[in-house]
């Protein structure tokens, strides 16, 4: 599998290309076409179709079977026109395959301190000029959104801790191989997204602008912090499943990068705010006190929150916006 940096991809999206990718999104032909899923590849036989959520609508997931009768779950993009949810899916590939091998590579340690959290086992890739999929262990269990909020987020700190010390076994060499998210990253794009945001919603330029303020106050606790490690950056109720044995799955590592480690908390901050409408079960955690309790750190929780509210405010879908908008509220008040 090749490794597909962003600055990479970014250099080959030329004016021809980028104005090729944008018409191919309008015009509704190649980036939106829906690809079925081969009957038989790689020995393995085409079961069915996953019922998904519109996030993962451009990526089908499918069930397959082996010859043995073991299951295996099935992801795929398109892979005729250059774009960047090809990037991501390839990311996503990258920290499957890393992730995946640490894991069984510190199983016994992990099973020792982290006796709940496991991670589907990455089976392999398959990629022609149409498409590319990828094949993971399939995994039992349901998603934490209907689980009571004390149960869900002592399920979330588990899994952040999990991913923070299996980042610790992983080498500098792999990390390398997927997204990086540097200090640098933070405030070179905050202008655009910040920009974005005003663009998106004129009406809410104070808002921004307060938020802006604060990302710029506090960015010099981003610029002092050496936390960084891998991170799942979209831990939340729909990307961990709970067995019947109790036992936790980790799933869709499509963001993943090596990034600030504050970044996981800001993240499962956005999905306690996305499935209860408050952070009221986030403010209760434990680690939230531990972060209040350095003042240094929770500055630190400010400035990347304050970042990645303004981000959901330009990315997400507009049916979503008026929730994104409440969080930014919450965010400038803390």
């Amino acid at each position: 599998m090749k490794n597909y940096p962003l600055s990479k991809t970014c250099r080959s999206l030329n004016f021809f290309e980028t104005l090729r990718v944008y018409l191919n999104y309008i015009i509704l032909v190649k980036l939106t076409e829906k690809l079925s899923f081969p009957i038989n590849i790689a020995g393995l036989k085409f079961v069915k179709n996953i019922l998904s959520d519109l996030k993962t609508d451009r990526q089908p997931l499918a069930i397959y079977q082996d010859r043995w009768g073991k299951y295996y779950i099935a992801k795929q993009v398109n892979n005729e026109v250059l774009s960047l949810e090809n990037y991501w899916f390839r990311n996503e590939i990258e920290a499957c395959r890393i992730i995946s091998n640490a894991y069984e590579k510190n199983k016994k340690q992990l099973k020792t301190k982290f006796p709940r959290v496991n991670v589907p086992k990455f089976i392999g890739v398959i990629e022609d000029n149409k498409r590319i999929i990828l094949f993971t262990e399939m995994v039992g269990g349901h998603s934490l959104k209907n689980m009571e909020p004390k149960i869900r987020m002592k399920a979330l700190e588990e899994a952040m801790k999990f991913m923070r010390y299996l980042s610790g076994k992983i080498s500098s060499s792999n990390k390398g191989k997927i997204a990086k998210r540097t200090r640098g990253y933070f405030i070179i794009t905050m202008p655009l997204i910040f920009m974005l945001a005003i663009f998106r919603s004129p009406s809410r330029i104070v808002q921004i602008f307060k938020a802006g303020l604060r990302f710029i106050i506090n960015t010099r606790f981003l610029v002092r912090s050496k936390e960084y490690s891998i991170t799942h950056r979209d831990l939340n109720h729909k990307n961990i499943l709970l067995d019947k044995d109790g036992r936790l799955y980790l799933i869709d590592f499509e963001l993943a990068a090596f990034t600030n480690s504050m970044t996981e908390v800001s993240k499962i901050a956005i999905g306690c705010w996305e499935c209860d409408g408050s952070a009221k079960n986030i403010n209760k955690s434990k680690i939230m006190r531990e972060i209040k309790a350095n003042i240094e750190r929770y500055r630190l929780y400010i400035a990347i929150s304050t970042y990645d509210a303004i981000n959901e405010v330009v990315t997400s879908p507009d049916i979503f916006l008026k929730k994104r908008y409440d969080y930014l509220t919450y965010v400038n008040s803390l």
